[in-house]
């Protein structure tokens, strides 16, 4: 007779197994962008996360009327209204890496992070709780 470990384990390999087959796109996240930023311009890393139908995230872009292009990691050619990262790069002009969208939390704002690292900066975003006075450090405030 087959232990109670050896149930559960077989149990919870199966759950694993099973849940890419059955759709679950409860498990599912946002895709999420993030670029280096080098003195000569930025380098777009792999996109993470996979997408409702199981595929992985990949940079999308689109061109305006006027040949500026915007990027952004996203599961299809329509921009997302979530918060998340977009590379611009005007026509004639030097690309910028910035911020926009909606956060699933009322009253956080998507925000641009930037960490520091030798010859370069790491971008992406996140969202944040609104920064009240009382939230700052007294020598902020």
């Amino acid at each position: 007779m087959p232990s109670p470990r050896s149930i559960l384990t077989a149990f919870v390999l199966f759950a694993v197994l099973l849940l890419p087959l059955v759709g679950c796109t409860g498990t599912t996240e946002e895709c999420v962008g993030r670029v280096k930023e080098y003195e000569w311009g930025f380098k777009k890393q792999d996109c993470e996360h996979n997408c409702p139908d199981g595929t992985k995230c990949t940079w999308q872009s689109s061109t305006d009327g006027q040949g500026n292009k915007r990027e952004w990691c996203g599961c299809s050619s329509a921009e997302p209204d979530n918060c998340h990262l977009y590379l611009e790069t005007p026509k004639d002009g030097s690309p910028k890496a910035d911020c926009t969208g909606v956060c699933a939390k009322d009253g956080d704002i998507c925000t641009r992070k930037s960490k520091p690292k030798p010859g370069l900066k790491e971008i992406s975003c996140d969202c944040e709780g609104k920064k009240t006075k009382m939230s700052l450090p007294a020598a902020q405030r």
